[in-house]
């Protein structure tokens, strides 16, 4: 078998004479719907439009594991490929509404870049957090991620990454 899959799968598209035209691509997994058009080439170029709704959690459980986000979400990527075979991904991503590890947040709106030349993932996000305004920065690359907040409770972050101020005063009392 070429292509397993799970869920409805529709499919439009022509053949010209340097392309396949994709008008319409359908996938409902259980989790994600997904909705692709655009172009692939001959020559190996490719340029896709994907939009995606719904709980990603199939993608980002194996990537993130307990700090996975399970809620709705939904986004909109530019899938390229150029005729060196180069690929990238760009796009937005926005949550009405999530939680991480039992904390509670509203309105996340962001960017997602990743290319395979760098082999970089960078997602810059804006949210709320009880009233105040969030910026978070997550990239990642060679196996190192660097995480940059601004704004965020720290309580939360406590919480979210399971700091507690016990053990805290206790290593610093035994330091």
């Amino acid at each position: 078998m070429l292509f397993e899959h799970e869920g409805q799968m529709i499919c439009e598209a022509r053949k010209d004479r340097s392309s396949w035209k994709i008008s319409k691509f359908v996938w409902e997994t259980p989790f994600v719907t997904w909705n692709v058009n655009g172009r692939i080439y001959q020559d190996n170029r490719m340029a896709l439009n994907v939009y995606g709704q719904g709980s990603f959690r199939q993608i980002l459980d194996p990537l993130v594991g307990e700090f996975s986000i399970h809620d709705f979400m939904y986004g909109n990527f530019k899938l390229k490929r150029g005729k060196e075979g180069r690929v990238s991904v760009t796009g937005d991503l926005n949550l009405n509404a999530f939680t991480c590890r039992g904390e509670s947040f509203k309105d996340l709106r962001g960017t997602l870049t990743w290319d395979d030349t760098s082999n970089r993932v960078l997602v810059n996000t804006r949210f709320h957090d009880n009233g105040s305004a969030v910026n978070l920065r997550v990239e990642a690359q060679n196996k190192v991620v660097r995480l940059s907040a601004q704004d965020l409770s720290a309580a939360k972050v406590a919480r979210i990454i399971d700091i507690h101020i016990s053990r805290l005063r206790k290593k610093i009392l035994t330091c």
